[in-house]
């Protein structure tokens, strides 16, 4: 195998992703077997008389540029993929908003090893400890929002800070002030396919979502799995069958987070009677029992799948959402406020259930 690594991103939420990925590297590069070849990119590939994908040319500053014969050509390059236009493979793309990263020191969150969900602003934040005394914020941030570093650190102290609880309040703000922001765009990307001869498609480079609930991660590595076995049965099953059933199985597994994440950041921003009325019936939902809990956790990691496990605990949330805008809305609310919330709840299940169709 031959793993070729291109340029890093531009991107400002790189600097502490490097950190992962530069982990990664040192790892392969140790393996036996493995040719890396540094900042490398691929700039065409090459198909045999019939139109099957055996080969790339790629180029790098040290050795221009050189052909690199293959078997098989996994395109794993990320959401703005080069390789994806190269073999052929069609792509939607939809901008969601900006994610924008700010490091906190000499703070901890109050529950260890957990991510942290702040609602209130525009979008979501999630916090989470990246050290013993690093604590790393993710606002949500508008498409069409404030843009340069100035304004976007003032709407940050505005409209974010006021959310957070006191104690972590101060730190968030002097993060702001003292440290570079890092911005990168947020977008749903859908493909249709994610197979050719001789290529396939694999990570984010085959689809993904809003980073909130890290189905990138997850989709990535079942992507691998799924790569594992088929190798394992390459001899017995042949090359063809081998790629319909990595794009079948891949797609089985990651649609029901698509929808998923989808629907959990919408419910999380809230901006209409029939989000909100949902976003409250999660939360009764959450609150109620653990096993409820258990469940939805289990979707987002992927412990139980299929579209059939995402409609039956969707609907459940539908239910406690349409009963808490019907008997447990505030005191004095007024009729036709709670009518919009269940019409509101009632479009957006409408809506869900068309996506699973």
């Amino acid at each position: 195998p031959r793993f070729l690594s291109g340029k890093p991103s531009p991107t400002g939420l790189a600097i502490h992703h490097t950190r992962l990925v530069g982990a990664v590297r040192d790892a392969i590069e140790k393996i036996s077997g493995i040719d890396f070849l540094h900042r490398t990119r691929v700039t065409q590939v090459i198909r045999d008389d019939v139109g099957v994908i055996n080969g790339v040319f790629c180029e790098s500053p040290e050795a221009g540029e050189t052909e690199v014969a293959c078997r098989l050509l996994v395109a794993a390059d990320g959401r703005l993929s080069k390789i994806r236009g190269l073999i052929g493979l069609e792509e939607q793309s939809q901008h969601l908003s900006y994610s924008v990263g700010v490091i906190a020191k000499g703070l901890r969150l109050g529950l260890p090893d957990h991510g942290h969900i702040f609602l209130g602003g525009w979008g979501p934040t999630l916090a989470y400890d990246i050290g013993c005394d690093e604590v790393r914020f993710v606002c949500d941030l508008p498409k069409d929002g404030p843009k340069g570093n100035d304004a976007i650190a003032e709407c940050l102290r505005l409209h974010y800070a006021p959310i957070l609880p006191p104690s972590i309040r101060e730190g968030f703000i002097e993060g702001v002030r003292e440290r570079p922001l890092e911005i990168s765009a947020n977008y749903f990307i859908w493909t249709p396919n994610c197979v050719v001869p001789g290529a396939i498609l694999a990570g984010d480079a085959a689809g993904c979502g809003h980073p909130l609930t890290a189905a990138g991660m997850t989709n990535g590595l079942h992507a691998a799995e799924i790569l594992r076995r088929l190798f394992a049965r390459l001899r017995e099953d042949g090359p063809v069958q081998a790629l319909r059933t990595y794009a079948r199985r891949r797609y089985e597994f990651v649609r029901t987070r698509e929808i998923l994440g989808d629907s959990l950041y919408e419910v999380f921003r809230a901006q209409d009677p029939g989000s909100r009325a949902l976003r409250d019936g999660i939360f009764r939902y959450w609150r109620d029992k653990e096993a409820n809990r258990t469940r939805s956790m289990r979707l987002l990691s992927a412990d139980a799948s299929g579209l059939a496990t995402f409609l039956t605990e969707y609907v459940k949330v539908v239910g406690y959402s349409a009963s808490g805008a019907t008997f447990f809305a505030g005191a004095g609310t007024p009729f036709s406020t709670r009518a919009l919330s269940i019409l509101g709840v009632g479009r957006k299940s409408i809506e869900k259930i068309d996506l699973v169709a």
